[in-house]
């Protein structure tokens, strides 16, 4: 997760609940009270899920008290192998397996472009990692022809066809891709692109989401895929860890771009920001620097705010990671003492930061990050190493997973509140 700097001094006036509600007429209920609503996210290509147990793990979100999963559609190349040919039973397999436990879809659309649409050089079996697609950017296509069109026309007609398809089956949130401003891995601009072409790209992409989709369903939402912006004083803080200075410098300004571009800024219904682990200090500042630079930039139009990764780990290894020798545990900077004690400290933080995010009038909705933990491989610095309500296994329920479902359900804890 990175973003750019944004001084936090600026004033803020928050959209009334009339106000939200007809920028907003598909969603009701907030002209009366500001309920949270509370998603998890569930990664089914993780090993220890995959399609044997995604069952399971939809049972066990029901179980916290959450009604919403974020999950993706398994790729752009997969829906369309070729240019016009759609395949959409795996994703409708997925929603209505979803839907039959009672729960509401967050869909991660994108990724996995077609090897028809990479830029030259892509290699389509490149693991995890996915390029910007060549129609984007004008960049040769992977057949060696050069792509006339710069304008994401190729995503666009996917997502109508997408949307066409799964708005029917009570789909009403679409995320365009994922964390696009770590580009070494979700973003990969063509050869020669600068930052600022890069992200004007996704710009591109997101506004073509946004059109489609609209043209298909009015009323359904489409979300960034997590860009947000971080105060000064956490860039302070994280500018001691980084490991790899200039990649975090040119995400920076990959994200200072986007929320300068009106195309991205004006092709957002839900602001979604990524907390990450950045706690009950830091993610309100992270959200308010979010919603302040895009009204600077989209007209000053307020958006509802939903955040769709939080999370912390259980593991102590993690909790007292010294990513450099000499300086105290990272999270400890971050977050103060007290949270480094395994699972219960886990608990403390999700509890901490619910309550300090539900304060914004603005945000919706809050997402943690995972419902099952993934195969630790003995490394601390691992991405999302611990960040489970469950254990690998599927059978131990964390202290996280009853916090949760405290402030989900109501009662003890319950973030739930009648707006004054």
């Amino acid at each position: 997760m990175v973003a750019m700097m944004l001084p936090a001094t600026l004033s803020r006036t928050a959209a009334t609940p009339a106000q939200w509600s007809q920028a907003h007429p598909g969603d009701t209920g907030h002209t009366q009270r500001h309920s949270i609503r509370h998603g998890v996210d569930v990664n089914i290509h993780d090993r220890n899920i995959g399609v044997r147990h995604i069952m399971r793990a939809f049972a066990l979100i029901r179980g916290t008290g959450a009604r919403y999963v974020r999950v993706g559609t398994g790729g752009w190349g997969r829906a369309e192998p070729e240019p016009g040919v759609y395949d959409f039973r795996p994703v409708d397999r997925l929603i209505r397996a979803t839907r039959s436990r009672g729960l509401d879809v967050l869909l991660e659309v994108g990724g996995n472009v077609p090897a028809w649409d990479l830029p030259a050089g892509a290699n389509p079996r490149h693991g995890f990692v996915t390029y910007a697609p060549a129609d984007c950017t004008g960049a040769a296509n992977g057949d060696g022809s050069i792509s006339g069109e710069t304008d994401c026309a190729a995503f666009g007609r996917y997502i109508r066809r997408l949307t066409a398809n799964v708005a029917p089956l009570g789909v009403r949130y679409l995320i365009v891709w994922n964390e696009p401003q770590n580009f070494p891995k979700n973003w990969i601009p063509s050869h020669g692109e600068t930052v600022d072409q890069n992200a004007a790209a996704y710009a591109r992409l997101l506004h073509q989401a946004y059109i489609n989709a609209h043209a298909v369903d009015p009323g359904i939402r489409i979300l960034n895929g997590g860009t947000e912006i971080l105060p000064r004083g956490l860039l302070d803080i994280l500018a001691r860890y980084v490991r790899y200075p200039r990649l975090a410098r040119a995400s920076l300004r990959f994200t200072r771009d986007l929320y300068r571009n009106p195309r991205f800024c004006r092709s957002i219904d839900v602001l979604d920001v990524h907390v990450g682990s950045h706690g009950p200090r830091w993610s309100p500042r992270i959200v308010d620097a979010s919603e302040h630079a895009l009204m600077r930039c989209n007209g000053g139009r307020r958006v509802p705010v939903w955040i769709t990764e939080s999370g912390y780990s259980s593991l102590r290894v993690v909790q007292d990671y010294r990513p450099k020798p000499g300086l105290p545990p990272e999270h400890e900077a971050e977050l103060g003492p007290g949270y480094d004690q395994g699972p219960a400290s886990q608990a403390r933080f999700l509890t901490a930061t619910y309550r300090a995010l539900a304060a914004d009038p603005d945000v919706m909705g809050i997402n943690w990050t995972f419902i099952v933990d993934s195969p630790y491989r003995g490394n601390p610095a691992q991405d999302g190493a611990g960040l489970g309500l469950v254990t690998e296994d599927l059978r131990t329920r964390k202290p996280a997973y009853s916090a949760l479902r405290a402030i989900a359900v109501g009662g003890p804890g319950s973030i739930h509140r009648r707006l004054q």
